[in-house]
């Protein structure tokens, strides 16, 4: 094989996953600040930090984002990997100790309290709620109800979702679900960075500027969480949809990202990544 086909392959590869990222991202609010205030700001705890830095940070700039801000997470697949990200992390690290077996919003809510100013974003009226109990998605979106309800704001107009990137689409299913049997929020996402890659010479590394690539996935789990992303987002009897597991509504996944899957799916077959 030539270099100009091999160049030509590793740029095939990597468009069609930067294809899937962008689908799975979905990218409504590029910036917490570069939209009007929404009445809930959600936060889902993951082991990617940059999207609750960036949260905390925006709150502090201006506390009239929102009304009330839900840290959002309890004990589950992701919480030990979000401690070892904590410990590993270059200012948070020294928290680590006090962390040890806490739910992960519990583990936002210490960062927020160390690290930011908490009495300037509550000097505005912001509330800041708690919601520790939830395992996944589906109940993220459950359990934030209730806990928005107990605070007296069982219906708000606006909520916008910060979460880690690549599980974005899936979480705005969800709450879309949650809030099925009422009023419905108009919900937009923040996944604050889409991560997107390069290739060359066969090797693969994330494409972005200003964004330190050790505070996130490493490559190939990252590869393979966007894989087994669009599966379970799939209305089949393997996805999430009502024809499968019923965690969330139908997804309309577009041809374009359907034909991106199959081919970087193969593809990647070759580097012995899987979903």
């Amino acid at each position: 094989m030539t270099s100009t086909s091999t160049s030509r392959d590793d740029d095939d590869i990597a468009n069609d996953i930067n294809i899937l990222t962008g689908f799975i991202c979905q990218q409504d609010v590029t910036k917490v600040l570069s939209t009007d205030p929404a009445d809930t700001i959600i936060i889902c705890a993951s082991q990617i930090l940059l999207q609750a830095e960036h949260l905390f940070e925006s709150l502090e700039l201006n506390p009239l984002i929102t009304k009330t801000v839900v840290l959002v997470g309890g004990k589950g697949h992701s919480t030990q990997a979000m401690y070892g990200a904590i410990a590993a992390h270059p200012k948070y690290h020294v928290l680590a100790p006090q962390l040890t077996g806490l739910p992960e919003a519990r583990m936002l809510e210490a960062i927020l309290e160390n690290f930011f100013d908490l009495a300037r974003i509550r000097s505005q009226g912001c509330k800041i709620l708690v919601e520790d109990r939830s395992t996944n998605c589906g109940s993220n979106a459950i359990f934030t109800r209730q806990v928005l309800k107990e605070a007296g704001q069982p219906s708000p107009q606006s909520m916008m979702l910060v979460q880690d990137p690549t599980m974005m689409r899936r979480t705005i299913e969800s709450f879309r679900k949650a809030y099925g049997n009422g009023p419905q929020p108009s919900i937009m996402g923040c996944p604050v960075i889409v991560p997107a890659i390069r290739m060359s010479n066969s090797k693969i590394d994330y494409d972005l500027t200003g964004v330190d690539a050790t505070q996130l996935w490493p490559i190939n789990r990252f590869l393979g969480l966007v894989l087994g992303e669009l599966q379970r987002l799939r209305d089949t009897p393997e996805g999430y949809g009502p024809a499968g597991k019923g965690f969330i509504g139908h997804v309309e996944i577009p041809d374009a990202v359907e034909e991106a899957y199959v081919r970087a799916k193969l593809r990647l077959s070759s580097l012995a990544i899987r979903e």
